[in-house]
């Protein structure tokens, strides 16, 4: 797991990326994490009693990453309604639990979450908060760890999930898989 603290404008960003392969009953952590680094979680403080979620962030972040992609030769990432729950309900639970990473409140990891929606093959995982959608692509391109996942010729398919998270912006989930 590569985690990084990355400065936006004023703006202090946690984001966090890894990179997961899963099989049949196997579930094997990749050099970039290890399963006990699935986990982690930071607490933050968010002072919100409202969260919603952004589903026009959603899709603006979706283009951002296939013009990423798209500059280096890379296909388009399409927006998989599985994957979408998933990050959706984790972006939910940040906000909510007031933290980021990949861990939950209730222990589950992002290998667990993630395996419940894709039996085998390569998955990861890039979670942060940051003040907006433009902000939230910017931190994670300049992130080597981030930018892998994004970048991953292997994957076909991203779930983008947003909340609201208040003063803190936007909580961002994005799950990929082949």
């Amino acid at each position: 797991m590569l985690w990084h603290r990355l400065h936006v404008g004023s703006a202090l960003l946690l984001a966090i990326s890894t990179l997961f392969v899963l099989g049949p009953g196997l579930m094997l952590a990749s050099a970039q994490s290890s399963p006990g680094e699935a986990s982690v979680m930071v607490a933050i403080d968010l002072r919100t009693a409202e969260t919603t979620a952004e589903p026009d962030a959603e899709h603006q972040l979706l283009a951002m990453l296939n013009s990423v992609r798209s500059q280096r030769g890379l296909p388009p990432l399409r927006m998989d309604r599985s994957l979408q729950q998933v990050a959706r309900a984790h972006s939910h639970e940040m906000v909510t639990g007031g933290y980021v990473g990949h861990g939950s409140k209730n222990g589950e990891s992002a290998i667990d979450r993630l395996s419940h929606v894709v039996v085998h093959g390569l998955v990861g995982e890039n979670v942060t908060f940051a003040v907006n959608c433009a902000a939230a692509n910017r931190a994670l391109v300049a992130s080597k760890g981030h930018l892998a996942n994004i970048l991953e010729p292997r994957f076909h398919r991203v779930g983008i999930g947003i909340f609201s998270a208040g003063t803190m912006g936007l909580a961002v989930t994005q799950d990929f898989a082949e």
